[in-house]
């Protein structure tokens, strides 16, 4: 068995937590302030500012009704949202013609990009991008989100040489960073182990970005070798940092089921020793984990077996997934990114830990893309016969659960589908367990 890391103190309960392939991926947050840098997306897919499509900020209210306000504020030509949502309501803001406000672009300039989202009650919120040909989901971590220590993990060379390369559109699409300042006069040193635009491998370069710049960190190309993986991001105050690799595909000979993948991150804080990861429904290559370590001489087993040998500080294990499900265990804390989606339709997103994450109750509301729905609830065994679906515990039957292989029958996951009777499309949806077990839910929607 590995020893586990010490307890960190200073980490909290992420609640609620929330995973979702569309395909896009996220893991949510409740708060009442989220900072947010809006990445570049190529334009390439038909990400053009218009009033149909492209962006969206979307909230969600809880049991009280908020006045929510979305504000730039370093950009003093940006005129603030203001929403006032009634309890347990959503609402979706089309900033699609005020796309060139916020997407952070060119790389390696300091710029005025930064979101903040401030409620007079607690929320929840994310960024989606709806082009006709590329669609993501960032979810806002809220203070989750702010510290001053991050490692960016991305997949790298790993057995088939084009998945996860970048899908050759014009603009070409790139691997990148977007740091954001949440305080004036923040000194930001980033160390990239690769060479990025402007700046050489394994040299640190400092920035110094007021409240709401943003500074935006790209790879050199878009060839799967020279993703910034690693990078070390240390900051004197809270940043928030977002993680995009665009137009990701599995075929380089044509852009068909390309899409980015992308994540608010969470800070070093957060970070944590144990993960579980649950495989997507991709045709053909099976799923890629990256699991990005913060110290040296970190041990890592997945499903039980060590992987040879040790991994110091911003290194990286890319592993294959191709069982249903995997238990990742680490003696210190890591980063764990899992690529993946449904059939050819690419996705990724950041794994939350399972020591110190969780909720015993999460909304979600159906998407309205296709007829395939499903959902993925994680938990520690014995808490699985306790779930309810919209009040009937028949939707979510503890038979559906099998033990994650690698836990020691610790962990249980399952995947169960959903018609659209059960699910209508555009439905609210509350899971809840009644054991006040915590859980970890993914929705699979194609």
């Amino acid at each position: 068995m590995l020893q586990r890391p010490r307890n960190r103190k200073n980490m909290k309960k992420l609640l609620p937590l929330l995973i979702l392939f569309l395909p896009t991926a996220i893991f949510g947050q409740i708060d009442t302030e989220f900072w947010f840098a809006p990445p570049d997306l190529t334009e390439g897919t038909g990400n053009e500012p218009r009033r149909d499509s492209t962006v969206y900020f979307v909230v969600s209210s809880l049991n009280a009704p908020a006045q929510v306000r979305i504000n730039q504020p370093a950009n003093p030509g940006f005129e603030p949202v203001i929403l006032d949502l009634a309890p347990n309501s959503t609402e979706s803001v089309n900033l699609g013609l005020r796309l060139s406000q916020l997407e952070t672009k060119p790389a390696n300039e300091i710029l005025n990009t930064g979101v903040l989202i401030r409620s007079t009650a607690p929320i929840t919120a994310y960024y989606e991008v709806r082009s006709n040909a590329n669609r993501e989901i960032f979810s806002l971590k809220g203070k989750n989100a702010l510290g001053t220590k991050f490692y960016t993990p991305f997949e790298d060379s790993f057995g088939n040489s084009e998945f996860f390369n970048n899908s050759p559109y014009i603009p070409f699409p790139r691997a990148g960073f977007v740091v954001v300042a949440a305080f004036d006069s923040t000194t930001v040193s980033i160390t990239p182990k690769l060479d990025v635009l402007g700046h050489p491998g394994n040299e640190t370069f400092d920035i110094f970005l007021m409240r709401g710049e943003t500074y935006y960190v790209e790879a050199i190309d878009g060839d799967l070798a020279n993703k910034p993986y690693g990078t070390k991001i240390e900051s004197d105050k809270p940043v928030a940092v977002t993680l995009k690799d665009d137009m990701i595909t599995q075929d380089l000979s044509t852009t068909s089921g390309a899409d980015v993948a992308a994540d608010q991150m969470f800070a070093y804080e957060y970070a944590g020793a144990q993960h579980v990861v649950v495989r997507g429904a991709l045709q053909g290559d099976p799923d890629r984990v990256v699991v990005l370590a913060t110290e040296d001489n970190t041990e890592i087993i997945v499903g039980g077996d060590p992987v040879p040998g040790v991994f110091n500080e911003g290194e990286q294990y890319v592993f294959t997934l191709d069982q249903p499900s995997a238990f990742i265990e680490t003696t210190g804390p890591v980063f764990v990114f899992h690529a993946t989606g449904q059939t050819d339709q690419l996705s990724g997103a950041l794994i939350p830990p399972l020591e110190c994450t969780g909720s015993t109750q999460i909304g979600f509301v159906r998407p309205t893309l296709g007829p395939f729905f499903s959902i993925d609830i994680t938990i520690r065994a014995g808490g699985e016969a306790d779930f309810t679906l919209n009040g009937d515990p028949d939707l979510i039957p503890a038979s559906a659960f099998s033990p994650v292989p690698g836990s020691n029958g610790e962990f249980v996951f399952a995947r169960i589908q959903y018609s659209t009777s059960q699910i209508p499309l555009g439905s609210a949806n509350l899971v809840e367990n009644s054991g006040d077990e915590l859980f970890h839910l993914g929705l699979l929607t194609a």
